[in-house]
């Protein structure tokens, strides 16, 4: 049984033989759907945090050398403008979309996960030099600045997919280990 991966469907039968086994039967949509919504706003705000807390240790690090070039560093060592946070509450809403588009949904749950996480970055990518040119984060053509973004961008999103793929990677053993269980248990049956 090992090496083989669990299709999306195999993982939402051991999901559902998991509920009913804890007595948790009140399966229905509405009850889905709210966790889904939970799930969705818990992984945007976690996304939301992180990129307040990279802005605010580099606002504190080179606000003031910045804040001429930068509209998310306009207030300098002071603090990072209200516009900027509401910019990144949009772009953690975007990012969190995208990836549940790719991974959530049934539709791309036939491509492999690094099939699916290159498609993530990639539209990640593009969203946020939208961003850069939309919001003035910095001015187009200074490559400096942008030599500056792409390293930020490439070593949060190389973190990003590390922890994706260990989460991935766990969660594929756990459901190979209960998928094994629930075979097992039809086989007695039969």
């Amino acid at each position: 049984m090992t090496g083989r991966k669990t299709t999306m469907k195999e993982r939402k039968t051991i999901m559902e033989e998991n509920r009913i086994r804890k007595g948790n039967i009140k399966n229905t949509q509405k009850d889905s759907e709210s966790r889904n919504i939970f799930r969705f706003l818990i992984q945007m705000f976690c996304i939301f945090g992180s990129a307040v807390a990279v802005i605010s240790v580099t606002t504190a690090l080179f606000g003031e050398e910045v804040r001429e070039y930068s509209s998310i560093y306009r207030l300098g060592g002071e603090g990072i403008p209200l516009s900027a946070l509401w910019q990144f509450l949009l772009l953690s809403f975007l990012y969190t979309a995208v990836s549940w588009l790719f991974h959530v949904f049934d539709m791309f749950s036939g491509m492999s996960e690094l099939i699916r996480q290159l498609l993530v970055i990639g539209c990640d990518s593009v969203i946020v030099i939208l961003f850069v040119v939309l919001f003035g984060w910095f001015p187009v053509g200074l490559w400096r600045a942008w030599v500056g973004f792409f390293f930020c961008f490439i070593l949060c999103t190389a973190a990003a997919v590390g922890m994706r793929f260990l989460r991935v990677k766990t969660e594929n053993k756990w459901y190979e280990e209960n998928l094994k269980l629930y075979r097992e248990k039809l086989e007695e049956k039969e």
